[in-house]
């Protein structure tokens, strides 16, 4: 009696030693990424090598893909109700040694870790610095954030990006005093974020009514910026020609026009950057 009293206890022991290490197995992933995060809200410059070591190993194990050549900056939640929780994890330019090596990479998760999409962007030639931090800004998407390009001699552009359907999309680019500034479009090398859509011109238009000021933004930053002319065989006349034909939409300038008066500050300031454009008075 004492013997199978005595079993059935190593048997209890045994098995809440099981459950405890499937449990233990079970909240690894969510574990990691906590820790990650920490790591990521610190920030590098305050991270140990060893630190520095295990983000790096932690993050590729999220983007095995990823190139060795980048190095994890950015790793944060976003929460944008009513959609679930999403996870970002931004790689940024180490070495620079062969085409594509200047670009950002930005891995998107969903609420299970799962990766969902991944966005390449481009934040310009001859950057020297990468800072990133979240944009808190009521008026547009809870997941938005900035990216800080140092140019050198003093210059700075500030990116601003927004999530929408699950890709992450370039919405106003500034100066070091906060002007707006407007994208290239005909020299793809020095063009700033990820590539434009394809759209129709009816699209694009119709996009300015778009009830998500992210949505609106996108577009009047691509109507605002310098396009080339159209020239068959070369890389930029997609755009041109897309261009061309959405500058000609009937109704485009009158709306241009309505979007100059919108309450929202970057509206009106991208709409006015826009119009002289699509007008073609510059």
């Amino acid at each position: 009696m004492r013997l199978s009293t005595f079993a059935f206890l190593l048997l209890g022991i045994a098995s809440l030693g099981g459950t405890g290490w499937i449990i233990w197995r079970a909240t690894a992933e969510t574990r990691e990424w906590r820790e990650m995060i920490r790591f990521s809200e610190r920030g590098h410059s305050k991270l140990s090598g060893a630190e520095s070591s295990r983000f790096d190993t932690l993050a590729r194990r999220r983007a095995p893909q990823e190139s060795p050549r980048r190095a994890v900056l950015w790793v944060s939640p976003i929460d944008d109700p009513p959609a679930p929780r999403r996870y970002v994890v931004l790689f940024v330019p180490g070495r620079i040694e062969k085409s594509g090596d200047t670009l950002l990479q930005l891995h998107l998760f969903d609420q299970s870790y799962k990766p969902i999409a991944t966005t390449m962007i481009s934040t310009g030639p001859g950057q020297w610095e990468t800072d990133v931090r979240p944009e808190p800004k009521p008026e547009l998407n809870p997941g938005g954030f900035q990216i800080e390009i140092a140019l050198g001699a003093g210059q700075r552009l500030l990116q601003h990006y927004q999530l929408i359907q699950d890709q992450f999309i370039l919405v106003r680019i500034e100066d070091q005093l906060g002007r707006p500034v407007a994208n290239e479009y005909e020299n793809r090398d020095s063009m700033l974020g990820p590539p434009f859509p394809n759209r129709t011109p009816e699209e694009w238009e119709a996009s300015l009514r778009s009830p998500n000021v992210a949505e609106v933004l996108r577009t009047l930053m691509w109507l605002g910026g310098r396009h080339g002319p159209v020239r068959r065989g070369t890389l930029a006349n997609e755009d041109a020609s897309q261009f061309a034909q959405t500058r000609r939409r009937p109704d485009l300038v009158r709306r241009l026009e309505e979007l100059t008066r919108s309450p929202h500050p970057w509206v009106a300031e991208a709409a006015r950057l826009a119009l002289p454009v699509c007008k073609d008075e510059r």
